[in-house]
């Protein structure tokens, strides 16, 4: 089932893009230190406890289009490669910063499709053989769409738990399809575009719903297959 239509995102540059964080923030998470290229973590994990217990950690900042978007040196000097630090919530250059601080487009996937080779950051993409869901994906197939695990967020009824996920996840790129599986907690999101599907999954890896009080932290990462029926057929076509 159809979600949003396949249109770019309402969004301007007429402004200059604004600075999210006063400094420089080396990790998303709010108690630990993560290579922000890689997505892995950097040393040991402080004051004993486990890794199951900092991953529950979300993430201290988050993009907000409607605010954080606008114009920047990358712009200006028609640059093509989107900021990752942006996406994240974390670039403390704002309208200095040499990559681009908004949304990509239709544009924006056509010309990614030119180039397979790089995510819509400038990251190398890997074969299927090596894992790289958490990272830039495969340049081997078209990945559009998400894993996405929201943990506690389980408890709450289906129509309200797809308007939080749609809603959070939408707001980075038209999306196609949405998928839950509420045995397992965990929902398979699928964009129109690529690029679209890039920025989200930076974006919203160790987030939180918007206006959920569950605490939950979500996983984002690449889906192997979406187990929906629809999204199959669709990728037969």
């Amino acid at each position: 089932m159809e979600e949003q239509p396949a249109l770019d995102p309402k969004q301007s540059l007429d402004k200059p893009a604004r600075k999210q964080v006063p400094g420089p923030v080396t990790s998303d998470k709010s108690s630990s230190e993560v290579n922000i290229w890689s997505g892995r973590r950097v040393g040991a994990w402080p004051g004993g406890a486990s890794k199951a217990e900092k991953q529950r950690q979300p993430s201290a900042y988050r993009c907000h289009p409607a605010t954080d978007t606008g114009r920047t040196r990358g712009s200006e000097g028609q640059i093509n490669t989107f900021c990752l630090f942006f996406a994240k919530g974390m670039c403390y250059l704002g309208s200095a910063c040499t990559f681009l601080h908004r949304l990509p487009t239709a544009a924006d996937n056509a010309a990614m499709e030119r180039d397979t080779g790089r995510d819509i950051f400038g990251r190398d993409k890997l074969p299927d053989s090596m894992d790289n869901r958490k990272g830039a994906g495969s340049y081997e197939r078209d990945m559009t769409t998400l894993y996405v695990n929201y943990g506690g967020a389980g408890h709450y009824a289906m129509p309200q738990l797809r308007h939080m996920l749609l809603q959070d996840f939408g707001c980075y790129g038209p999306v196609r399809s949405l998928h839950v599986v509420p045995a397992k907690t965990i929902a398979f999101v699928r964009f129109h575009w690529r690029a679209s599907a890039e920025f989200a999954k930076e974006a919203m890896d160790g987030q939180r719903l918007q206006g959920s009080t569950m605490h939950e932290v979500l996983a984002v990462r690449w889906a192997n297959d979406d187990p929906n029926p629809t999204a199959f057929f669709a990728k037969k076509r």
